[in-house]
């Protein structure tokens, strides 16, 4: 059954929506107002009152993820590798049929060995019997990004490349800083030649691949590729 807000809950959020920073909120940062709050606020009751939560929603969440990563408790622990596995497979966990390279990957990546799956997180929401996924997808790429600049080697290498290149831009590509903490900034000629190396063979010249003329692969990497060719001759 799909839960609803209550009469309380409306009012509060009624309240917070016509404060005016809230609406400086909603106005600078459309992917993460008003629908998200209404949303974690109906499932999660713990969040009624919760100012810091209400003020700037994605750097609560963020700063909940970086607490359980530094946590000392294993189900915490557990939780985050969950939770970074989601972000590396589509945006979703089925608790049914675990990637088990990629869950070992990050296990061993965050020295959790013996990590197992736990999805009781509010990031995540059951959409089958065993399948969770985001909440919204503002955490999915507020979480891409700043997970990616932590590890960007390791996300080019295992995150699902349709996601990766609607994910990510080149640090030569200017973008506004509303949009930065949604979006990973590839910088580094390693990991601009990972990320080429994963979209093409470098033994077909490119300029005469489909991939070229694909609309999922942008002008900036176009241009990579090229200067690339040129530093290898």
């Amino acid at each position: 059954m799909t839960k609803v807000l209550s009469q309380e809950q409306l009012q509060i959020l009624y309240g917070y929506y016509n404060s005016t920073w809230f609406l400086r909120k909603i106005y600078s940062y459309p992917n993460i107002g008003f629908p998200l709050l209404a949303s974690l606020m109906s499932l999660n009751p713990q969040f009624l009152g919760n100012t810091n939560f209400i003020r700037e929603p994605i750097v609560y969440f963020l700063e909940s993820i970086k607490q359980l990563r530094e946590s000392p408790e294993l189900a915490d622990r557990n939780k985050y590798c969950t939770i970074v596995y989601a972000l590396l497979n589509w945006g979703y966990v089925d608790a049914s049929n675990v990637d088990e390279d990629l869950w070992n990957d990050i296990r061993n990546l965050h020295g959790q060995p013996d990590a197992e799956i736990d999805t009781d997180f509010y990031v995540l929401r059951k959409r089958t019997a065993t399948v969770y996924e985001f909440l919204h997808e503002s955490l999915l790429r507020a979480l891409f990004a700043a997970y990616g600049a932590q590890h960007m080697g390791f996300v080019i290498d295992r995150c699902p490349l349709q996601v990766l290149l609607e994910y990510s831009v080149s640090c030569r590509e200017i973008i506004s800083r509303k949009e930065r903490i949604f979006y990973l900034s590839i910088g580094g000629f390693q990991y601009e030649k990972a990320l080429i190396h994963r979209v093409i063979d470098l033994n077909v010249d490119m300029r005469h691949h489909r991939i070229w003329e694909q609309t999922n692969f942008p002008t900036i990497y176009r241009k990579m590729y090229m200067e690339m060719c040129q530093r290898e001759k």
